[in-house]
């Protein structure tokens, strides 16, 4: 059961300002630091305000990571944070031990993200020669051979001393805290590796060329929703380990929260590089003659609607663009076959044949299997077969090879450069689940209509992307399936 490489992605995504959506009415980030230089006297290694896609670094940060988003900043951690040591008071003292009720906090103490108690504790006299940390500063493991593979790191939520293995992280903006604890915690392993001093007997962190290490700051408000977020999610995988009864569901919302992820453009990181989605439009029109409808290009923050679409459902990044599912597939236009014609060995699929939600094959048929009457549609491999009928069991698949379906299904190929594999994936995803439970027709049976099928809106990503989003979504999905294959 890797969860860990699920609250990797979720911490990934949070740091990258990906995992909740920007507000532009949110303080820049910027200005928190200005407050801090005003107050702190600390000028030095301060970073700049972002331009409009990306945070301008600090003067001594000549390269940053990674672009973020307009209002974040990126700054070295000794901007915002002052550091600070411990010791062991003498064993050798016993009124330094005795009736202790002060905390102690050790390495052996580091195993959750609060600390509210410690194993040890001490008194009050041995107290006198101390640092007293207070509620909010976070510690860090910075000698232990425990940082052969971990990097062991905690919120104080009570006042406490600490030895000499670890580091207070005291910030001069007490709200930081958990959002700096998951920028850490996202970069674990490069930590760990690019900050492992050597020469030591004991692994350690060379915390003197830690402390400037590049942090993606983003504005308050959102590390506060960030927290929050990431908190949920957090609960959720850790279900995945303590409570099998609500394992599959946990599961689902987790995919479905890929797949919002994937539509909106958060999943894999955009590359300026990528031929925009527009070309592809434009493509389509010159080789197909289909000039009416077709969206046109993103503007610099979101896409730009085609002619007939006034009100988008949500932006989108740069070089995508909205499209209606009939500019850019034959939707609705099926080749109808009578049974009677269809070869014994070719197959037959039925709606029972699909699991609902997975649309996994349950039973693989032909015609001498299972004999059938009526017509049925033909379909070839590659095209994504989609179910009108209640869509909300979200029977969507793309064939991996030619044959015959019910008429309920509907064969859909998509034109030139668009990816089948990409849109089975948004065609399943709770967006446009939403869309069609909206518009179905029919009490008991409702079906979606192909007028409106082709209508509906299609955020449309470049092609480069729309196959890292399904490279993406094929990676976090296999771990969940073997989580699942786990649990039988």
């Amino acid at each position: 059961m890797n969860t860990k490489k699920l609250k990797q992605l979720v911490l990934d995504l949070a740091i990258h300002g990906k995992l909740v959506p920007q507000d532009p009415n949110d303080e820049p980030a910027s200005e928190l630091l200005k407050r801090i230089v005003e107050t702190r006297g600390r000028a030095s290694n301060i970073g700049h305000a972002s331009n409009k896609k990306s945070a301008i670094s600090s003067e001594e940060i000549d390269e940053v990571p990674f672009e973020v988003p307009s209002g974040w900043v990126w700054c070295e951690l000794s901007s915002i944070a002052s550091f600070s040591g411990g010791k062991t008071p003498s064993t050798t003292i016993k009124e330094f031990w005795e009736n202790g009720s002060n905390l102690w906090v050790t390495s052996k103490d580091m195993k959750s993200v609060y600390i509210y108690d410690s194993l040890m504790k001490i008194s009050d006299k041995a107290l006198d020669d101390m640092n007293l940390y207070s509620p909010d500063t976070l510690l860090m493991v910075t000698r232990s051979g425990i940082l052969r593979h971990t990097l062991p790191l905690a919120i104080l939520k009570k006042p406490a001393t600490i030895n000499q293995d670890i580091k207070a992280i005291s910030f001069y903006d007490k709200d930081f805290v958990f959002y700096i604890y998951i920028v850490l915690k996202a970069n674990e392993n490069l930590i760990l590796e690019d900050y492992h001093k050597d020469g030591t007997t004991v692994d350690s962190i060379n915390f003197d060329k830690f402390i400037d290490f590049p942090i993606p700051l983003p504005p308050l408000s959102e590390q506060r929703r960030i927290v929050v977020e990431v908190e949920k999610w957090f609960g959720i995988i850790d279900q995945l380990e303590s409570n099998e009864a609500d394992l599959r569901k946990s599961i689902e919302q987790t995919k479905k929260k890929v797949l919002d992820l994937a539509i909106h453009g958060k999943l894999v990181s955009q590359d300026p590089d990528d031929e925009p989605a527009s070309e592809l439009l434009k493509r389509i029109v010159e080789t197909r003659g289909r000039a009416s409808n077709i969206g046109r290009a993103s503007n610099k923050k979101s896409a730009i609607s085609s002619e007939e679409i006034d009100d988008v459902p949500f932006e989108v990044p740069e070089g995508w663009v909205w499209c209606r599912l009939g500019d850019i597939s034959n939707y609705g236009k099926c080749q109808n076959v009578n049974v009677n014609t269809i070869k014994d060995s070719e197959w037959t699929l039925e709606l029972e044949d699909l699991e609902k939600d997975t649309a996994k094959i349950l039973s693989f048929h032909t015609i001498s299997s299972r004999p059938l009457k009526g017509t049925r549609h033909k379909f070839s491999k590659g095209d994504v077969l989609y179910s009108k009928l209640r869509t909300y069991l979200n029977k969507v698949l793309v064939a991996r090879d030619n044959g015959y379906c019910t008429t309920e299904i509907i064969p859909v190929r998509f034109f030139e450069n668009i990816n089948s594999d990409f849109m089975c994936h948004l065609l399943r995803s709770q967006y446009f689940l939403d869309y069609t439970m909206m518009l179905g027709y029919g009490v008991k049976m409702p079906r979606l209509s192909t007028e409106d099928a082709r209508k509906a809106l299609i955020p449309l990503p470049p092609l480069s992307e729309q196959h890292r989003i399904v490279a993406k979504i094929e990676e976090v999905f296999g771990e969940l399936d073997r989580i699942e294959e786990m649990i039988g």
